[in-house]
């Protein structure tokens, strides 16, 4: 008879390398991930020009875990302006923060990378996170950049529009002066308000219910909706119904992570969605796949009411009779602090912030039709 095969033991060291590896790599990714827990600020850094003015970088990340429905938790916020105020103590010498922006999200938004300046200052050092921001004096303002008659810097670098005069009339409540950072997006807005970069923002906040229980909202300043249009006006003609748009050769452009596009993702998921990362590019992208399809797809795209106006070649769709997927949305103004967001509201209904906006959009709409 034939002598049973026999398993050869495992080999222990090769085993105990393999898991070696295993514990450091993960050890390795765990120290380059954001933290999970705990809000966290980078080693701040900074490069010093021959006047002593310093530019500033730092990446401040939110913990993964967290109360969403706490709207007074400003560990962030704090943590952040803290860094900045211990590196100009280091320092030594008088200075104020000049310009923060966000200098890009990383990390699905939970991280944001900061760049602040440090200006020189001829008074005392400061001698508080208050006053090297300078709180009692400037009111930070995110604003969105580039947008004619609402918010907009001329050529010579002074910003302009409805939501600047807001902004300002909020300043001067407060015995202030409006100091503005540019954002491109309402999420980028919102985490100016977190990370420490603006005291308020201005920004085509759509209200919705998850960012109401995280952040101060004001009241609503712009009521609008959600709509359909298109570049064609074939197509506006034909699609005249949701089940028409729920379908493969469809294809819809509008803004990555806005209203509209969870609003079409929702209403039609067998349609391709195209998403681009600010509005002023959807024209653009909307033309582009209109060249690369032909007729042989419905080239839509899906955006606020407040962008639909403002191009004067877009044909609104209107689905079931109805110009607009949605009526109830509204911007609001995006506060640090409950009192700020008190002294936001109390604008709104004093200087009838709706009517100037409304206003507003309607001189853009007629001045582009005869460009």
């Amino acid at each position: 008879m034939s002598e049973p095969a026999r398993h050869k033991p495992p080999d222990t060291a090769l085993i105990a390398l393999i898991l070696a590896l295993a514990v450091g790599l993960a050890v390795a990714v765990w120290r380059m991930a954001p933290p999970m827990f705990e809000a966290t600020v980078d080693q701040v850094m900074a490069e010093w020009d021959a006047n002593g003015v310093g530019v500033v970088h730092t990446q401040g990340c939110e913990a993964l875990y967290y109360d969403a429905h706490d709207k007074t938790d400003d560990t962030m916020r704090v943590s952040v302006r803290q860094a900045l105020f211990a590196l100009a103590q280091k320092r030594g010498g008088a200075y104020r923060i000049g310009d923060m922006r966000d200098a890009g999200l990383t990390h699905h938004r939970r991280c944001v990378t900061i760049e602040a300046r440090l200006i020189p200052h001829d008074g005392p050092a400061a001698q508080s996170v208050e006053e090297l921001f300078e709180s009692a004096h400037i009111l930070r303002v995110a604003v969105r950049d580039k947008q004619p008659s609402i918010s907009a810097r001329n050529a010579n670098g002074q910003w302009r529009g409805a939501a600047i005069d807001f902004a300002r009339s909020v300043a001067r409540e407060l015995g202030r002066e409006a100091r503005f950072t540019p954002v491109t997006s309402a999420e980028e807005a919102l985490a100016a308000i977190r990370f420490g970069i603006a005291d308020i923002a201005i920004a085509r906040i759509v209200r919705t219910p998850e960012r109401a229980v995280r952040t101060w909202l004001s009241d609503p300043y712009f009521f609008t909706g959600q709509g359909l249009a298109s570049f064609q006006v074939e197509d506006a003609e034909q699609l005249t119904r949701h089940e028409q748009l729920n379908r493969p050769h469809v294809k819809i452009v509008a803004v990555k992570g806005s209203v509209a596009l969870n609003l079409a993702r929702k209403r039609y998921p067998k349609a391709v969605l195209v998403p681009v990362s600010e509005a002023k590019l959807i024209p653009a992208k909307a033309r582009w796949l209109r060249k690369q399809y032909g007729d042989r797809h419905h080239i839509l795209v899906a955006a606020d009411e407040w962008d639909i106006i403002t191009w004067p070649d877009a044909y609104a769709v209107r689905i079931d009779g109805k110009p607009l997927l949605s009526r109830n949305d509204h911007y609001a103004a995006a506060a640090a602090s409950e009192a700020l967001r008190d002294v936001v509201n109390h604008v709104i209904a004093k200087d009838r912030i709706i009517y100037s906006y409304r206003k507003w959009l309607q001189h853009i709409a007629t001045f582009e039709a005869f460009q």
